[in-house]
């Protein structure tokens, strides 16, 4: 369901805005966090779910120069047990290396339980042709030597139309569920961010889209498979919250029909302020702009396009934050109507 938070809460999210990377948490125990990662132009999510379980969702970066390894590994595993860091599920979108080429560096010290790939190979030479498209900074390898604890996923483990209880994906009672919206779209030679793992993780009443790199015709096997419903019944895929697909990029990803289906009321894109992408671009920004909650001003960065300069907006007053603008980004709700802060390194 769609959370429209009162004035009181709008307050409450203006006074978490601005904050120093040193700033106290504001997580309370059974609420869920949600961490993106500042990786320059690349994409990190870290999921904290009530019942204490970690969820990595990518880590990678093609920033030139590449982003500090270390501090990172630092600011994720502070994120973690002290004594014992775990990362219960780590899903790795789809086989582009701004997507996992940290990630050798950056769980050393780290236990991973379950692994997230896209593919549907059936026999063990078929996985390990899939495993080698992850050769920078050698994440074959890493995977190879953990082949038992990978999970291949497709469109058999994408949720039905029902949302039966049966589809959910590493949930239990009380907790975050997550749904697979898509996975391996195009099969295992299909484009590689076509391919990407579409998360929907449901907290209560909160809901939280992250996209990978998903193409339009991503978005559009999603939509087409969750039809809107014929009466005034709230739409499953009326969300709360939207990792921009790839990076905020306008001509593969977040088409009108995606957005007004969506309608998120708060939004983020990773992207470096390096990028010669034009990463995110200003008519998405535009695009998802008018869906977005109002917000305190500041600042975001955005481009015309590939080969332009992301120039930086002061006085941005949506609900929309950057990660090269704003650097990491904190979301947390306590999964009801009023519980929903969003809070930054840098305004």
């Amino acid at each position: 369901m769609r959370i429209r938070l009162p004035l009181q809460l709008l307050a409450l999210l203006l006074l978490s805005c601005g904050a120093s990377s040193s700033r106290v948490s504001t997580r309370q125990a059974g609420d869920i966090e949600v961490v993106f990662l500042d990786v320059g132009q690349g994409d990190s999510t870290l999921i904290k779910c009530p019942n204490g379980r970690r969820i990595l969702v990518d880590c990678g970066s093609t920033s030139s120069p590449a982003p500090d390894a270390a501090a990172i590994a630092a600011d994720l595993k502070q994120h973690l047990d002290a004594t014992s860091p775990v990362i219960d599920v780590l899903v790795v979108t789809h086989p582009d290396a701004d997507h996992y080429n940290q990630l050798t560096k950056v769980l050393v010290g780290i236990s991973v339980k379950r692994i997230l790939l896209p593919g549907s190979a059936e026999d063990q030479e078929g996985r390990d042709d899939l495993i080698n498209q992850y050769k920078v900074s050698k994440f074959n390898e890493w995977l190879l030597a953990r082949n038992q604890d990978i999970r291949w996923v497709d469109a058999e483990n994408e949720v039905k139309a029902s949302k039966a209880a049966s589809n959910l994906f590493f949930t239990s009672d009380n907790d975050a569920k997550f749904y697979i919206l898509a996975a391996n779209v195009g099969g295992d030679g299909g484009e590689k961010n076509g391919r990407s793992i579409v998360l929907k993780v449901t907290f209560k009443e909160f809901d939280l889209v992250l996209t990978g790199d998903a193409t339009k015709a991503t978005e559009n096997h999603i939509l087409g498979k969750y039809s809107p419903p014929d009466d005034d019944a709230p739409d499953w895929l009326d969300i709360d919250f939207l990792k921009l697909g790839h990076h905020g990029s306008r001509s593969t990803s977040s088409q009108p029909n995606w957005l007004n289906r969506l309608k998120p009321e708060y939004a983020m894109a990773s992207a470096g302020a390096d990028n010669r992408y034009g990463h995110p671009n200003n008519d998405i920004v535009s695009r998802v702009g008018p869906h977005l909650l109002d917000a305190p001003p500041h600042r975001i960065m955005q481009s015309a396009g590939k080969d332009q300069p992301v120039l930086e907006v002061a006085g941005y007053a949506k609900s929309l934050w950057v990660t090269c603008a704003n650097g990491k980004i904190r979301l947390t709700s306590a999964g009801q109507d009023k519980a929903a802060v969003v809070s930054v390194d840098r305004n």
